[in-house]
């Protein structure tokens, strides 16, 4: 109970503080807008004349959909007169809040002003015109060169570059004419080889050197007759590749020259003449049988 009267005794204090400031007398405080209808994106300014003996409480400049841009105070003889004026941000009514006075130990309040806001004038007036359609504009070859003078520029220059490149590129084909590869003979190039080894002699002053020649010989154009990688394989492996693909006496024959060759290059061995002449004609007779049918005539 006694909670229930302390509650009721202090929402009656607070009626009775909010009555006293309630109290208007325009000889003490008065506040007018300058107009009650206005549109989007104008002006409204508030202007407030107050007793320069009353103590003058200003409202927070914080208004919704308003913003402060000016703000003048001025004393006559009797009033001193503030004027306070606002953008206008938003639409539909819009309440600007009291301003309050207070002299002689009294409160003294304005009123609240509202104001109208639209997005345009309202006038009945107001003839409209009907909506027309769009005016088709026809095409201009000097706008548009306007509009896309970058691109052109860019396109001229890509066509211009183009062109040098080629030209340079034509040039450079007439001055350096391909030179075609000729097919190499190997055949005729083993022949060859056979023959310098039989004239120089080799084996007299270079045994080792002489069977290198020849092994090399015999390996890179049979090698190239038969589609192995003979050049690659050592002495038992290109025979075990071959087993299967040649005569016996074309074995031995192969045999006969890369063991004769492996003798005197890694076991530093010596062989007499004889082998060495040997040698070379069994390479020259198994070079013979696998001649290039171009070769028969």
């Amino acid at each position: 109970m006694k909670k229930f009267l302390a509650l009721l005794l202090l929402l009656l204090h607070c009626f009775l503080a909010e009555a006293q400031i309630t109290e208007e007398d325009s000889t003490v405080i008065w506040a007018q807008a300058d107009t009650t209808q206005q549109v989007l994106g104008a002006r409204v300014s508030i202007t407030v004349a107050y007793n320069p003996e009353s103590l003058l409480f200003e409202p927070t400049d914080s208004i919704a959909g308003t913003v402060l841009v000016e703000r003048s105070d001025d004393t006559t003889e009797t009033r001193i007169v503030s004027r306070r004026t606002y953008l206008i941000l938003d639409t539909g009514s819009l309440v600007f809040p009291k301003w309050r006075a207070d002299w002689n130990g009294r409160k003294y309040a304005t009123s609240a002003i509202n104001i109208n806001v639209s997005l345009a004038a309202l006038n009945g007036d107001i003839q409209r015109e009907e909506n027309r359609a769009l005016k088709t504009i026809g095409f201009n070859l000097w706008w548009w060169m306007r509009h896309y003078w970058l691109y052109l520029i860019a396109a001229l220059l890509s066509i211009v570059a183009l062109i040098v490149i080629l030209r340079i590129y034509s040039k450079r084909s007439k001055e350096q004419p391909l030179i075609q590869e000729v097919p190499r003979d190997l055949f005729a190039e083993a022949i060859a080889g056979l023959s310098k080894l039989r004239k120089e002699k080799t084996w007299e002053v270079d045994a080792k050197g002489y069977y290198i020649k020849l092994g090399d010989l015999v390996r890179v154009y049979l090698g190239a007759q038969t589609g192995l990688p003979l050049a690659e394989q050592t002495t038992n492996d290109s025979l075990d590749m071959l087993k299967n693909k040649w005569t016996d006496q074309q074995l031995q024959a192969y045999q006969y020259i890369l063991t004769r060759a492996d003798y005197v290059k890694f076991a530093k061995g010596r062989v007499d003449i004889s082998e060495h002449l040997e040698a070379l004609e069994r390479a020259e007779s198994l070079i013979l049988e696998f001649k290039p049918a171009a070769h028969d005539s």
